[in-house]
């Protein structure tokens, strides 16, 4: 005797099962069976992959680690300096793809903050840090008067003072 449900394939046979076991009591113990992994289905959390080994997690962590970010701008390859070190045509050949990529991204960047050349940053750059120095030498004399709340410490540290000296 061989029972066949629907989500399989081959027949289950009941050879093994003994003389005290009928068909209605399998065949219902199969579809209790059945709603039982459909529910499982609709409440199945998604397991959390372990890594195989130490070293594959290790690895992983390194990659997150050393991963540049894509939405910044990197440095350009200096590619004589590299061709003097010896690396092979194979890293000239990406350093000037790379180069390539790094100055349109930067022409980007100038873009889409208002610049048209890194001659105009470079005035807005001296600008800004004329009204830094402006804005600093205001609030300059404040800060001697803040001195004296610091006092040298025998380890050569400034510590500040919690109680007058007596």
């Amino acid at each position: 005797m061989s029972y066949l449900t629907p989500d399989r394939t081959k027949p289950i046979t009941a050879r093994k099962l003994g003389d005290d076991f009928d068909r209605a009591a399998i065949l219902e113990a199969l579809t209790i069976n059945a709603r039982n992994a459909a529910r499982a289905v609709e409440t199945l959390t998604p397991k959390q992959e372990y890594p195989r080994s130490i070293k594959d997690r290790l690895q992983r962590n390194k990659a997150a680690i050393n991963a540049p970010k894509q939405d910044s701008v990197q440095r350009m390859v200096d590619r004589e300096a590299k061709r003097a070190e010896g690396k092979g045509i194979g890293y000239d050949r990406w350093a000037a793809v790379h180069n390539l990529k790094q100055m349109a991204a930067t022409m980007s960047i100038y873009e889409e903050s208002g610049f048209s050349s890194p001659e105009e940053l470079e005035a807005a750059l001296a600008a800004a840090s004329a009204g830094l120095h402006e804005v600093t030498g205001q609030t300059g004399n404040a800060v001697p008067s803040a001195a004296g709340i610091f006092s040298p410490s025998p380890t050569g540290g400034n510590t500040a003072r919690s109680a007058p000296d007596a």
